[in-house]
């Protein structure tokens, strides 16, 4: 059931992808709206890398890591993470230039950044209430 729901979803996430290319190419590179298409270009890429990874325990595969820069990785997450925080939280990274690469599934390393930036927000808020 689980491969089915993502299949379909990754189809729709096809058509988003697709919709937000043709939308960043009609757009001058100085328009204010591209940096918003591009978010949307790059959330949707994750979210299709997830859909992945849904289908890939679906049928029981080895998700393959690939060799790639965890800075990098990290730095193309920075707009998204700091709208899942809120404007209240000040999101500080603290990337090491001379860290190599490193091999891992990006899609499993990004869901984990999140997880644990949404984990720190959590208790931040829950702390700041208490």
């Amino acid at each position: 059931m689980a491969g089915g729901i993502a299949h379909d979803f990754n189809n729709i996430l096809t058509a988003i992808l697709g919709y937000a290319e043709f939308s960043e190419l009609s757009l001058s590179a100085d328009d204010p709206l591209r940096s918003n298409l591009e978010e949307i270009h790059r959330a949707g890429t994750r979210a299709a890398e997830l859909t992945r990874q849904l289908l890939a325990f679906a049928r029981k595969q080895i998700i393959g890591p690939r060799v790639v820069n965890v800075n990098e990785l990290i730095l193309r997450m920075d707009k998204m993470l700091a709208r899942l925080i809120g404007e209240n939280i000040e999101l500080v990274k603290q990337l090491n230039p001379e860290l190599g690469l490193t091999k891992i599934d990006p899609g499993q390393f990004e869901q984990i950044i999140i997880n644990l930036v949404l984990n720190a927000r959590d208790a931040m808020l829950k702390a700041e209430g208490s």
